[in-house]
């Protein structure tokens, strides 16, 4: 019984993770071409950086995903240790 509650609460925890980067691709996805047209539209303003710096696109992409994974796992494991009826009946 306590295996098949450890293995819900990894399903569950899985779920809410793999939904989450899947949000996170969409919008890295979306928002990358955006921002290549838009760091060419501000190519003067820009100093140091050029606007097409590969570098920069990586490193914002790391560090949008790992935002991500720590907005995430907090409450997934939160919402993974309740007990699905106590939780019911609280609603």
């Amino acid at each position: 019984m306590v295996e098949e509650a450890n293995s819900c609460s990894g399903k569950l925890v899985w779920m809410v993770l793999r939904d989450t980067f899947l949000l996170t691709a969409i919008g890295v996805g979306a928002g990358a071409p955006l921002a290549m047209i838009a760091g060419r539209g501000l190519s003067s303003s820009l100093y140091g950086v050029k606007p097409l710096d590969g570098l920069t696109y990586i490193v914002a992409v790391i560090g949008l995903g790992l935002v991500a994974l720590a907005a995430t796992a907090l409450p997934a494991s939160r919402a993974a240790s309740v007990d699905p009826l106590k939780a019911l009946r609280t609603e």
